[in-house]
C-alpha cells in the first residue's frame, strides 16, 4: 500500500489507515458545492520555486492531469460561439460564396469572429470572456487540488456560472489597462500581457473580485517582472505553434490538394476546434504561473512546508 499524499505538499506516511471522526461532518449547508477527495497528488507538488521553462511544462502537466474536464469546459464555452459564427456567415453567404475569401485567413476569423457580419468586435469580446472563464476554471481547480479536493466538471461549471461577471469585468479592466501600455508599441503589449496574464487565475483560485485580483497580480508581477514576461511570451509562442501545426498547416495542405474555396472555408471552420486544446492549455499555464508567482513573492511554498511541519 502506497503512502497517502498530503495536501501540504508531500507524502503523509503517518496517515495510512488512520480514521478521523468529526462531529461537524454531517449535512452540508444548502448551496455548498460537492467535491470529491483528490486521489492522486497534482503534478506541481511538492511546491518549490522553479523557472519559466518548468512553469510552461507544468501547464502541460496541469492540462493532462484533468484533460477531459478542461477540454469539456472549453467545448461548453467555445462550441456555441463557433456555431453562432458559422450560422451568421452562412446567413451572409460567406460560406457558400467561394469568392468571398472568408476562409483564406483563419487567424483573422479566429480573432474577429464573423467577419463581414458587423459582429466582429462582439466575437472578440466573447472569445476573450471565454478565455477568462477558462482561466477562472483552471485557477479554481488548482486551488482545490492544493486542498486535496477534486471538483467535478459540474461543480466547476456552476462556479463559472456564478462568477461569469468576474470574467467579463476582468476583460474590460484588461482592455483599459492595455491602452496606455500600447503607446510603447510591441514592448508595451508585452509588458501589459505580463501583468495581466494571471489575473483570471488569481480570481478563480483565491475567490477575488476583478479589481482585487488585478491589484494582487500587479503586486506580485512587480516583484517578478522578468519571470512574468518570459512566461507570457512563452505561452504565446506555444499557442501559435500549436495553432499553426493543427490548423493552418492542414488548411494549407487541403487548399493545395483541393483547390476549392468552399472546402477551404469548411476546413477552416472545423480547424477552429483547435481552440478546445490551445485555450485550456493557455489557462493551465496561467494557473501554474499564478502558483509560481505566489511562491516567488509571498513564500507560499514555505508557508505550506511550515504548516506541514
Amino acid at each position: 500500500m502506497g503512502a497517502v499524499w498530503s495536501p501540504s505538499g508531500g507524502p503523509d506516511l503517518g496517515a495510512a489507515g488512520v480514521a478521523v471522526a468529526r462531529a461537524d461532518a454531517g449535512r452540508r449547508p444548502r448551496g455548498e458545492e460537492r467535491s470529491t477527495v483528490l486521489a492522486d497528488p497534482p503534478p506541481f507538488l511538492p511546491l518549490r520555486s522553479v523557472g519559466p521553462g518548468t512553469v510552461l511544462d507544468g501547464g502541460f502537466d496541469v492540462l493532462r492531469f484533468r484533460l477531459g474536464r478542461m477540454v469539456g469546459l472549453a467545448a461548453t464555452l467555445y462550441v456555441p460561439l463557433l456555431l453562432v459564427q458559422f450560422l451568421l456567415e452562412l446567413g451572409d453567404g460567406l460560406v457558400t460564396d467561394p469568392g468571398s475569401g472568408a476562409g483564406s485567413t483563419p487567424f483573422v476569423v479566429l480573432a474577429l469572429g464573423a467577419s463581414g457580419t458587423g459582429a466582429g468586435l462582439v466575437f472578440v469580446l466573447l472569445n476573450q470572456v471565454a478565455l477568462s472563464l477558462l482561466g477562472l476554471a483552471a485557477g479554481f481547480q488548482v486551488a482545490a487540488w492544493l486542498e486535496g479536493q477534486d471538483p467535478s466538471y459540474g461543480t466547476t461549471l456552476r462556479y463559472l456560472l456564478r462568477r461569469s461577471w468576474v470574467a467579463l469585468v476582468v476583460v474590460l479592466l484588461a482592455a483599459a489597462v492595455r491602452v496606455p501600455f500600447l503607446c510603447l508599441s510591441v514592448l508595451g503589449w508585452w509588458l501589459a500581457d505580463a501583468f495581466l496574464f494571471t489575473v483570471s487565475s488569481a480570481a478563480g483560485a483565491e475567490g477575488l473580485g476583478p479589481w482585487a485580483a488585478l491589484r494582487a497580480t500587479f503586486r506580485r508581477v512587480r516583484h517578478a517582472l522578468g519571470f512574468a514576461m518570459v512566461v507570457s511570451l512563452g505561452s504565446l509562442a506555444v499557442s501559435v505553434v500549436l495553432r499553426t501545426a493543427l490548423w493552418v498547416g492542414p488548411l494549407a495542405l487541403v487548399s493545395v490538394a483541393v483547390p476549392s474555396g468552399l472546402v477551404a472555408v469548411l476546413v477552416a471552420r472545423l480547424g477552429a476546434l483547435v481552440l478546445l486544446v490551445t485555450e485550456p492549455l493557455v489557462a493551465c499555464i496561467a494557473a501554474r504561473a499564478w502558483l509560481e508567482l505566489r511562491c516567488r513573492t509571498e513564500g507560499y511554498d514555505l508557508e505550506r512546508w511550515r504548516d506541514a511541519r
